[in-house]
């Protein structure tokens, strides 16, 4: 961790606006990559992935992850390269030897218990802890997807994935020639590869039997689940997996609810359990809450609630929800999902697009195309689905207040479920 001056920081603040503005200007980052950068997520990340499976899905063609592990990459990256490619991508002159002289002559120590070794000289690495060093380590390896043609990549930082589809035939050697060329890539980069820690994916609907791969000569192991970005991912996209460590997470937050509940006050109570439980069980929820096995998790909620109002164990939760003014697990996804397409709205189209007469529903979003009710889950389609669904006075809203209209709807009619949900559309 390097030690930086207030200063320091300040200055670096200036740079990396001027630096992020260049690259942006020029539309020099990849779009595929999703680590640093404003309004990009470890969710859009997440969901990018997921959409991309779906619609292999769809085609009835496989799916393959190749979960890629670097090995200490924001310290390997190698001064020079990085000034080269800051210079290819148009950072001259004296702007150039100012990045230079930030990375050079930087010294490092070891301190235990008062002990402190001598000083040495780093030869490479961004200075971790820094304001410059996160945005330095995308422009290194900005370049990674010029040198995989036959895969989607999806990066968030260093952490690489690879999705492989179409075609069965031929799969296997695509996929063992991108390896090789990123493996080629990475060396030639200073960055290394962890085969240790790197799996293989075959993503795939129940009823499909898996592709006989072999990708052993390249060091990577095959696995059926794997975990992304905070999210346990399994060849079916059950979810169920991840839901059981969830679960497990969330019980310990409700212990915690249970342990504190005599010695604070209800608003107190509140607070912990959105520090506590609810960030936990939000993470990731528009990529999972359309599972079956989401209830488990709903569970978990409502003894969380029950924790709160000081209620029995067996007690009903309606009510309880809208007077704390929590969401239901419901309709934390269907906020979610929503919010999502709201906010990329202007990727999809209207039903009026179709056509050029003006209909009741023409301004509804239209429905992906699918056959599988597996896409439904899928955050795009499912946003679409409870969007259109939504009360016209609810849609007319402008962008700065519909988030909170929506929630505020959301909250006061409690939905259990879906069904729920649609019916009450339907009927209003």
């Amino acid at each position: 961790m390097s030690l930086i001056s207030t200063f320091s920081k300040v200055f670096e603040k200036l740079v990396h606006t001027r630096l992020l503005n260049h690259l942006n200007k020029n539309s020099t980052l990849i779009s595929a990559q999703y680590g640093f950068r404003e309004n990009h997520s470890t969710s859009h990340a997440i969901l990018k992935l997921l959409a991309e499976v779906t619609r292999h899905f769809e085609n009835r063609e496989p799916a393959v992850g190749v979960f890629c592990d670097l090995s200490k990459a924001f310290d390997r990256v190698h001064h020079n390269i990085l000034c080269d490619k800051l210079e290819a991508y148009g950072v001259r002159g004296v702007p150039l030897d100012w990045f230079r002289s930030y990375l050079s002559d930087r010294y490092q120590f070891v301190q235990i218990t008062g002990s402190r070794s001598d000083l040495l000289k780093s030869r490479f690495g961004v200075p971790q802890g820094s304001i410059l060093g996160p945005l330095l380590f995308i422009v290194y390896v900005n370049d990674i997807v010029d040198h995989i043609h036959t895969a989607s990549p999806t990066l968030y930082a260093d952490d690489t994935t690879l999705l492989f589809g179409g075609p069965q035939l031929g799969l296997e050697n695509r996929i063992s020639d991108s390896i090789i060329s990123l493996q080629s890539w990475l060396s030639s980069n200073n960055l290394l590869f962890n085969s240790e820690k790197s799996f293989v994916v075959q993503f795939l609907p129940h009823n499909k039997q898996p592709l006989s791969l072999s990708l052993s000569q390249l060091g990577i192991k095959e696995s059926s689940s794997v975990s992304f970005l905070g999210l346990t991912l399994d060849q079916h996209l059950s979810w169920a997996e991840h839901i059981n460590k969830l679960c497990s997470r969330l019980s310990k937050a409700s212990f915690a609810l249970r342990t504190l509940s005599s010695l604070l006050s209800q608003n107190l109570m509140i607070m912990v359990y959105h520090g506590c439980f609810s960030s936990i069980m939000a993470y990731g929820v528009e990529a999972w809450g359309g599972s079956t096995h989401s209830t488990r998790v709903f569970i978990r909620q409502k003894t969380a609630v029950r924790i709160i109002m000081n209620m029995p164990s067996l007690a009903s939760c309606r009510g309880q929800f809208r007077a704390l003014k929590i969401l239901t697990l419901p309709s934390l996804y269907i906020f979610k999902t929503i919010i999502y397409v709201y906010k990329n709205r202007n990727i999809f189209q209207t039903v009026g697009s179709q056509h050029r007469y003006s209909t009741r529903h023409g301004e509804d979003l239209l429905t992906p195309q699918h056959r599988l009710t597996f896409t439904e889950r899928e955050a795009s389609c499912a946003g679409i689905l409870f969007y259109n669904k939504l009360p016209k006075s609810l849609k007319i809203c402008n962008k700065r207040c519909f988030e909170r209209v929506l929630k505020d709807f959301l909250i006061n009619n409690e939905f259990y479920n879906f069904k729920e949900f649609y019916d009450f559309c339907v009927n209003n």
